[in-house]
């Protein structure tokens, strides 16, 4: 049924049949969202890796604290100690990978904790594939 407007008629089309290309438009969504999904893929996974990345720090960060303070709680304590006692408090960390380096100065009542810990990226492409995360934390007793 054609539309009225001012006196003037206007057909309607049916435009994806009248179309004369139609037949190449077939795929076009298909194309767009995987165009589209491997954006969002990406932006995901790099906010996932992040994440995981920020979370891996603080934990090397409170282990250093937690270490420090069992250094200075009890100064007789060997490294092997203290790597335990970071596994007891933050156990997300593998021990055997953590490197704990402790230096005490008595006389001035300090210890300084410096933990060292490898991360390795989940997505294999990011360059570099693995970094060193490094916590130093200095504690007065």
């Amino acid at each position: 049924m054609p539309d009225v407007y001012k006196g003037a008629v206007i057909q309607q089309k049916n435009f994806r049949r009248d179309w004369p290309h139609g037949e190449w438009e077939r795929g076009t969504s298909a194309l767009e969202f995987a165009l589209v999904a491997l954006v969002l893929f990406t932006l995901l996974l790099g906010i996932i890796e992040i994440g995981r990345l920020l979370y891996i720090q603080q934990s090397v960060t409170s282990a250093a604290y937690e270490v420090a303070r069992a250094a200075a709680g009890e100064p007789g304590l060997t490294n092997q100690e203290l790597k335990q006692v970071a596994a007891a408090r933050v156990p997300v960390l593998d021990t055997d990978a953590l490197s704990i380096d402790v230096k005490r100065n008595p006389a001035k009542g300090e210890v300084t904790v410096t933990v060292s810990y490898p991360y390795e990226f989940i997505v294999p492409f990011i360059v570099p594939n693995e970094m060193t995360l490094t916590a130093t934390v200095h504690f007065r007793y």
